[in-house]
């Protein structure tokens, strides 16, 4: 199963492999069985949201999470 993950802004933690992405879905849009929207802070909770909104036009299993969700 192959799952992408999406971060809402940038971070020195940000993972830098071909399967995170930073905003937006690309032009170019590999396969993938799920995609992950991790939102790690509170001011970015409406930005994740749109995100995920916005992926799910590609993919049809999208899920929101992350530690400023989940607590």
């Amino acid at each position: 199963m192959t799952i992408l993950r999406v971060f809402p802004r940038r971070t020195s933690f940000t993972p830098d492999d071909a399967l995170a992405f930073v905003g937006d879905p690309p032009l170019w849009r590999p396969e993938a069985d799920v995609v992950h929207v991790s939102c790690t802070f509170t001011w970015d909770v409406p930005e994740a949201e749109r995100l995920a909104a916005a992926w799910q036009q590609y993919y049809p299993v999208v899920r929101l999470g992350g530690p400023a969700l989940d607590g």
